[in-house]
């Protein structure tokens, strides 16, 4: 934080109940300029996807599309909403016969990194 390569904004959108692509066009002037960002939280994950049941392979560069800059979201899972990507599939399969309730309980969580195209 001390060097600037690792900056900490507020912003009063963050904590607001509309959906990322909502975000003001100066927050997302501002957002565009950084290398990395990272989106934290359950709450903030649903925001990207507008809180919708997508399709479990759905990815979630493609949900998110419209985010302005490469972002890692971090999330534990707490709701049914996920956007896991093709890719997943099988470890989606494994977590729903350990635990029919993966994606609400709090238990398990994921880290998804999203660089636009």
């Amino acid at each position: 934080i001390t060097a600037g390569e690792l900056v900490l904004k507020e912003n009063v959108f963050w904590t607001q109940p509309t959906g990322m692509w909502e975000m003001p066009a100066p927050l997302h002037a501002d957002l565009a300029a950084a290398s990395l960002i990272f989106v934290k939280g359950d709450a903030n994950y649903r925001r990207l996807g507008g809180d919708r049941h997508w399709p479990y392979t759905t990815a979630l560069s493609d949900v998110a599309s419209y985010f302005p800059a490469p972002f890692v979201s971090l999330r534990t899972n707490k709701s049914g909403t996920i956007a896991a990507g093709p890719t997943a599939a099988a470890a989606i399969e494994a977590a729903a016969s350990k635990d029919p309730d993966w994606l609400v309980s709090g238990k398990y969580g994921v880290i998804q990194l999203v660089v636009p195209a």
